[in-house]
């Protein structure tokens, strides 16, 4: 058996999520003797329905007889209905799920639906919450959906919250009285340090509490 392989991540800073698809296409074909002909790196949301790479390597399909291969069915794409025709025009191996049938597919497509809608509901709520709180999203001149910013937004509030910095001043401003400038104060005093070492501001203080609650 030949295949197209086809690798898809939403923005230009996912290396590790290609690289994680290479390694399970890689491990199925080498389970399952199976060639790769060639392979596509995509960088597009799964909602968007008309990606140049995709249609390429479909093409390619037709043209040399090969099945596309992706590692898991939200990396084809994230939209039910067209997953759905996609599956029924050409022939695509999804690695997680290489023997689902018709009704698996109607499922799974579904789900990966669902979630890229769970996605954008969390990334309107946090983006609401923290406007709220007075936190200031991303430059004022920067060309950006809100919706680009908070899938970045969502991504520095988990960092922020792991970072062990981050959790150890939060620790004590949260048990703290006083105004930002007071807490910012000793935390520098104390020898608190940032996330990237240095020294406590107000706003940076206001900043941390905000996402920490998140």
């Amino acid at each position: 058996m030949k295949v197209i392989a086809y690798y898809r991540v939403s923005t230009n800073d996912q290396n590790l999520g290609i690289d994680a698809q290479k390694s399970i296409v890689k491990q199925y074909c080498d389970f399952n003797k199976v060639e790769i002909l060639s392979e596509y790196e995509e960088h597009e949301s799964g909602k968007n329905n008309n990606r140049v790479l995709l249609s390429v390597a479909l093409a390619e399909t037709i043209k040399t007889g090969a099945s596309l291969i992706v590692a898991k069915i939200d990396r084809l794409t994230r939209v039910a209905y067209y997953g759905l025709g996609l599956c029924e025009k050409y022939k695509i191996i999804f690695c997680d799920h290489p023997t689902m049938g018709t009704l698996e597919q109607s499922i799974y497509f579904g789900m990966a639906q669902q979630e890229r809608e769970y996605i954008s509901q969390r990334t309107k709520a946090a983006l609401s919450a923290l406007k709220s709180k007075g936190v200031k999203l991303g430059a004022p001149n920067a060309h950006f959906t809100d919706e680009m910013r908070g899938m970045a937004l969502i991504s520095r509030i988990g960092n922020s919250k792991s970072n062990e910095a981050n959790q150890k001043a939060y620790a004590i401003v949260s048990i703290m009285s006083g105004n930002w400038s007071d807490k910012a104060r000793f935390l520098n005093k104390n020898g608190f340090k940032t996330s990237r070492g240095g020294i406590w501001r107000p706003q940076q203080v206001q900043r941390l509490v905000a996402i920490m609650t998140q």
